[in-house]
């Protein structure tokens, strides 16, 4: 049995302002409930009183000193593996530009490919709810579900697809802060904690966009 929580690092922008690359990170875990008790007692031991009233942990926002704990801690503490699909926006043909759905949709079917050496015959995936531009989340849903089962060698496999509050759960914020490692090194070259969660870290490659002739 395994659960997938997915969640992205970047923007899907093209302004100055904007990043080169979104990162679209799935970490995999056996044992969901072992980062949920560890992620309320990091927050316990290294958050003061005003930051642990806070419903929502993300790495963004996060101080030096904690994201080294956070990192370190997560590399010797926990069990799970990471995949990542990078868009490097500039290789998105320039009619699928505007498309956020659809390149976001191409990008998870990217990682699910990638990541088909870790699937199991009972599968929840778990997505950090937002606005999808262009294209309704039920539909990246059941377009996700059918790639699963279809990939899947199990006669009856159990899948599901949640998209969830990251405010509610705090196995989406363990993948924020797993993306935003990624991010961090892909966008600007910092390996800081990159290289920390290095051995959890499976496979990345770059999302493939075909072009019409």
């Amino acid at each position: 049995m395994k659960f997938i929580y997915v969640d992205e690092s970047g923007d899907f922008g093209f302004s100055q302002k904007s990043t080169k690359y979104v990162i679209i990170a799935a970490s995999f875990t056996c044992r969901p409930k072992e980062i949920s008790i560890w992620m309320k007692r990091i927050r316990k031991r290294k958050l003061n009183k005003k930051s642990r009233k806070s419903n929502e942990l993300k790495a963004a926002d996060a101080k030096e000193d904690f994201l080294n704990y956070f990192y370190e801690h997560a590399n010797l503490d926990l069990d799970f593996s990471v995949y990542a699909a990078i868009v490097n926006k500039t290789k998105i043909p320039y009619q699928l530009r505007s498309e956020e759905g659809l390149i976001f949709l191409r990008s998870v079917e990217q990682l699910i490919d990638l990541a088909k050496a870790e699937f199991s015959p009972t599968m929840y995936w778990y997505f950090d709810r937002r606005p999808v531009k262009k294209i309704h989340w039920g539909t990246i849903s059941q377009i996700i579900k059918e790639k699963l089962f279809l990939f899947s060698t199990s006669r009856k496999p159990i899948i599901e697809i949640h998209s969830v509050d990251s405010s509610r759960n705090l196995n989406i914020q363990f993948a924020d802060f797993i993306a935003y490692a990624i991010g961090r090194f892909v966008n600007r070259g910092d390996n800081s904690w990159y290289k920390i969660i290095k051995p959890h870290i499976k496979k990345l490659k770059e999302v493939k966009f075909k072009r019409s002739k």
